[in-house]
């Protein structure tokens, strides 16, 4: 059973206040759409959601200090298409 996003990141936490992390690997959970990131993570350099089923970035913050995303396979509805997308 796949643990849901907001979950997965509070786990990957281990106590650390988000504004220390400065990477998120968060393949084969669950989401729809970005729950539980926030623009606290000011410090995340890397981002990594794989296998989640994200259908939307809807709630993806602002994280000026990003520097590598990858997100694959997952889909978005847009305007009644499914957009397939792999982003590195």
């Amino acid at each position: 059973m796949k643990i849901e996003l907001k979950e997965r990141i509070q786990n990957e936490l281990q106590g650390k206040e988000p504004q220390k992390i400065k990477e998120l690997i968060l393949d084969n959970c669950t989401a729809s759409s970005i729950t539980g990131l926030s623009s606290d993570f000011e410090s995340l350099e890397t981002f990594k959601l794989i296998d989640a089923g994200l259908t939307s970035l809807k709630g993806f913050p602002k994280l000026t200090n990003l520097k590598k995303v990858k997100i694959k396979p997952n889909s978005i509805i847009f305007n009644n298409l499914i957009i397939y997308f792999q982003i590195y």
